[in-house]
């Protein structure tokens, strides 16, 4: 990557981590999909230097939030917190710590320290054989860690995520039938929440006295996707066609799940691009399999954009 003078400030993303080399290089890029300008930190354990692990994360981020045949261009500015980005008000910043398999050095632990007292973020990479309560540093032993099986890389899209999704952008609301839909609306419910997203289900039944209309436009005011469950009560009900109806209405994001064929609401397309803005949605593997078979597959769900693959997940 060749080094040259260009203005950084234009960046709406910026990725800071190891090349194979082992330099610690800043890159970005403009993306538009961006809602918030972001830089992101890769580290590691300083005393370790650059590992395969923060080299091939560092990649697969950069490799992700690629877009439109856009290269990431080499920033002239320092890393860490000596970064432009540092200074700047409008930037969101957050350091990404792979964790190794042991206990933190004082010297990461002073790094990550450093970092949170300046109010920005940060987010533990955990082998999910080891104990994030002893391989991460202190003061990120109460933060929400991402853990993987195989590689490092298998965290990679759920970072993107963070970087294209504003915490607005993450407040989700399922609407689904209480009378068949129940279990595999918790199965979404747990599956989004584990990926950070702000989950409203509603698991109690509504007064017969109730205005629902009034109540639909409540409960969906400060929300940004509807997530529909699809099953044969939730398309015959009157109550989930008006969040439908609301949410096509306010331009929020809007996704059907559906699961061994069953009915599909009329008002959410099969292909094509979704019937409303996505909002920025991006949701690529929105969890992993695990207890049954039917969570394996309420979360096997694949990428959600808009003009991408659809609105609907179906899952035979």
């Amino acid at each position: 990557m060749s080094r040259q003078t260009i203005d950084h400030t234009k960046f709406t993303l910026v990725i800071q981590g190891p090349d194979p080399s082992g330099y610690h290089g800043c890159a970005g890029l403009v993306d538009d999909r961006v809602i918030v300008p972001t830089r992101v930190e890769i580290t590691g354990d300083p005393l370790r230097g650059a590992t395969p692990d923060t080299v091939a994360l560092t990649d697969g981020i950069r490799s992700l939030l690629a877009t439109r045949g856009q290269a990431w261009k080499p920033c002239t500015g320092p890393c860490g917190l000596g970064c432009w980005s540092s200074r700047s008000p409008v930037t969101e910043n957050l350091l990404v710590v792979v964790a190794g398999h042991g206990a933190p050095s004082a010297a990461l632990e002073h790094e990550v320290a450093q970092w949170l007292d300046c109010g920005f973020g940060a987010i533990g990479v955990v082998d999910e054989l080891d104990n994030p309560q002893v391989v991460l540093p202190a003061r990120m032993r109460t933060l929400v860690a991402l853990r993987y099986r195989a590689s490092v890389t298998e965290t990679a899209e759920e970072i993107v995520d963070l970087v294209l999704l504003a915490g607005e952008e993450r407040r989700a609301f399922i609407s689904y039938a209480h009378t068949d839909g129940r279990d595999l609306a918790q199965d979404v419910f747990e599956s989004l929440a584990a990926h950070r997203f702000e989950v409203y289900l509603d698991r109690f039944r509504t007064p017969p006295s109730t205005d629902f209309v009034e109540r639909i436009d409540d409960e969906l005011r400060d929300k940004a996707m509807v997530v529909v469950v699809e099953t044969s009560a939730s398309v015959a009900s009157t109550w989930v066609l008006q969040e439908v109806l609301t949410a096509k209405r306010r331009g929020y994001g809007l996704m059907a799940v559906n699961v061994g064929g069953r009915p599909r609401h009329p008002e959410i397309r099969t292909t094509g691009p979704p019937g409303v803005s996505s909002r920025h949605f991006d949701l690529e593997t929105v969890g992993r399999p695990r207890r049954t078979p039917l969570q394996s597959n309420a979360i096997r769900s694949r990428r959600l954009v808009a003009g991408g693959l659809g609105p609907r997940k179906e899952f035979r």
